[in-house]
C-alpha cells in the first residue's frame, strides 16, 4: 500500500480458475468508503487461474469516481491490470480499461492517476486484438491536468510504443 492509505479502504478481488460469468465475485468494502463509490468488475468465462484483479482505492477519492474493468473471456493467464487512484482525484475521473479477447500472455495495462487530476481529465484505453505479446502502454497522468485535457491511446494491431527520454514519456508509433 502506497503512503497515506486510509487503513480500512480496501477493495480487494481474486477469481480464481474457471469461475463462470456470474459466480463468485468477492468484494470487500470496509469502512470510510464513500457513499457513491461504486466498483463494478465483471469476470467473463474462461478467465484462466491467475488472473488476477486488485483495485484499491486510496482515501479521499470523491464520490462519484467510478472505476469499471471487464476482463473478456480467453484472456492469457498472466494478464494482469492494475489500477490505483492516488489521493484526491477529482470527483468525475473516469479510468475505464477493457482488454479484448486473445490479448497475449504478457501485456500488461498500467495505469496511474497522480495526484490532483482535474475533475474532466478522462483515461480511455483499448487494447484490441491480437496486440503483441511485449506490447506496453504506460500512461502517467502528472499532477494540475488542466480539466478538458482528454488523453486517448488505441494500440491497434502492429503498433509498437518506446519511451521517449528527452520528452519523458511514451510515445506510440506504427510499425511499417
Amino acid at each position: 500500500m502506497l503512503e497515506h492509505v486510509d487503513a480500512y479502504t480496501f477493495v480487494n478481488i481474486r477469481v480464481l480458475e474457471h469461475v463462470d460469468a456470474y459466480t463468485f465475485v468477492n468484494i470487500r468494502v470496509l469502512e470510510h468508503v464513500d457513499a457513491y463509490t461504486f466498483v463494478n468488475i465483471r469476470l467473463l468465462e474462461h478467465v484462466d487461474a491467475y488472473t488476477f484483479v486488485n483495485i484499491r482505492v486510496l482515501e479521499h477519492v470523491d464520490a462519484y469516481t467510478f472505476v469499471n474493468i471487464r476482463v473478456l473471456e480467453h484472456v492469457d493467464a498472466y494478464t494482469f491490470v492494475n489500477i490505483r487512484v492516488l489521493e484526491h482525484v477529482d470527483a468525475y475521473t473516469f479510468v475505464n480499461i477493457r482488454v479484448l479477447e486473445h490479448v497475449d500472455a504478457y501485456t500488461f495495462v498500467n495505469i496511474r492517476v497522480l495526484e490532483h487530476v482535474d475533475a474532466y481529465a478522462f483515461v480511455n484505453i483499448r487494447v484490441l486484438e491480437h496486440v503483441d505479446a511485449y506490447t506496453f502502454v504506460n500512461i502517467r497522468v502528472l499532477e494540475h491536468v488542466d480539466a478538458y485535457t482528454f488523453i486517448n491511446i488505441r494500440v491497434l494491431e502492429h503498433v509498437d510504443a518506446y519511451y521517449d527520454n528527452d520528452k519523458r514519456r511514451w510515445l506510440v508509433y506504427t510499425k511499417l
